[in-house]
């Protein structure tokens, strides 16, 4: 083979492994010309290549022949400013673990869930309206600082202040304690009913006197005592007959007592039933009902006496006066009344049941105390 350069040699149509190229053996050392097949190169570059790690810069890998291998943190590994953890996430259907979205410029949160209003589409309050089911009223959205609230109905507020609110006419009933009314030309209709007390504020602060007359008030009107201000006694010209009766007056004003003798004042007193019997000239609520003697029991024992209404004993502890006493007042056993109230026309009559050891008890009166009814 006659010797010639390798820049004058003829290109190859295609390298065969067995095809052989010239190599410089030890070159830094003792060199050779030595010669190697394409398949040994090609075992070299790939030990090379699997025993250590190369830089490729300013270089392009075409992927359609080549395959990259490796995982989602190897590749976070090498990138240095990237945003959350876990897998690489690729544009259709990926599934994000608590992502924090920003701002978004679009989106559909159709399929979403723990959306504050479901449905919600834009933001008019007719949307909101709309996809909400227990609603009051209607028109736009309320805040709390200085709504406008148009024909509201606001129940019973449990507070509030009504200094810039105006007032129609007062053409309704008003009830309550010491109401203020007040205005330089305040209007009561008279479809007005005005309940408790009622005051002025302002220029007029009372009601002057004559103004109101006994005109001016309805006979069923019914003004309590307790409301009426007497500068002095009432006089007979003050009262019409009728006007006052009985259930008007108090207990202690109208007391008053029935005194019936049971015996004469010397003769002594036996036991017996109807020592007196008579009948109530009116009915009659009783309060007390007392026993006194002229003369009384000189020794050890009690004077018991018993009061029938109709047959029926008015005592459920009868009356009794102690030995040596003239009036039951003081007796250790107080009388107990169970029949005090007494029907007009009751036939009344007190029994002696029993007398001192002595029975000297002379002069017995019996005092019915109570009132007409």
């Amino acid at each position: 083979m006659v010797d010639v350069k390798i820049s004058a040699l003829s290109a190859i149509a295609s390298v065969a492994g067995e095809d052989l190229v010239a190599i410089i053996d030890d070159p830094s050392s003792t060199p050779v010309s030595r010669k190697a097949t394409i398949d040994q190169i090609k075992t070299y570059i790939g030990a090379v290549t699997a025993s250590s790690t190369d830089t490729f810069t300013n270089k392009s890998i075409d992927l359609t022949d080549n395959t990259l291998t490796g995982t989602s943190l190897e590749l976070k590994t090498a990138i240095s400013d990237e945003t959350g953890s876990g897998s690489l996430v690729f544009a259709t259907s990926p599934t994000l673990v608590t992502p924090v979205l920003g701002t978004p410029s679009s989106g559909t949160l159709t399929s979403c869930t723990g959306l504050p209003i479901t449905g919600l589409a834009s933001g008019s309050s007719a949307n909101l309206a709309g996809v909400i089911s227990d609603e009051t009223g209607s028109g736009s959205l309320v805040f709390a600082t200085s709504p406008t609230l148009v024909t509201p109905a606001l129940g019973t507020p449990a507070s509030g202040t009504l200094t810039n609110c105006t007032f129609p006419t007062l053409n309704q009933d008003t009830t309550g304690s010491s109401a203020s009314c007040t205005g330089n030309s305040a209007t009561v209709t008279t479809n007005a009913n005005l309940t408790g007390d009622v005051t002025s504020t302002g220029n007029a602060t009372t009601i002057a006197s004559g103004v109101i007359i006994n005109a001016d008030v309805n006979a069923s009107a019914a003004i309590a005592y307790s409301k009426l201000n007497l500068s002095s006694s009432i006089v007979t010209g003050d009262i019409v007959d009728g006007t006052i009766t009985k259930a008007d007056m108090s207990t202690a004003a109208k007391t008053e007592s029935l005194i019936i003798a049971a015996g004469d004042e010397t003769t002594a007193l036996t036991v017996a039933d109807g020592k007196t019997e008579f009948q109530m000239p009116y009915a009659f609520t009783l309060t007390d009902v007392r026993a006194t003697l002229t003369t009384a029991g000189s020794t050890s024992g009690v004077t018991t006496i018993d009061i029938e209404d109709d047959g029926t004993s008015i005592f459920s502890t009868l009356l009794t006066i102690d030995s040596t006493e003239k009036t039951s007042t003081s007796a250790a056993t107080a009388a107990v009344i169970s029949g005090a109230t007494i029907a007009d026309g009751s036939i009344m009559k007190i029994n002696v049941d029993v007398l001192s050891g002595g029975a000297t008890e002379a002069g017995l009166k019996i005092a019915f105390i109570g009132y007409q009814t």
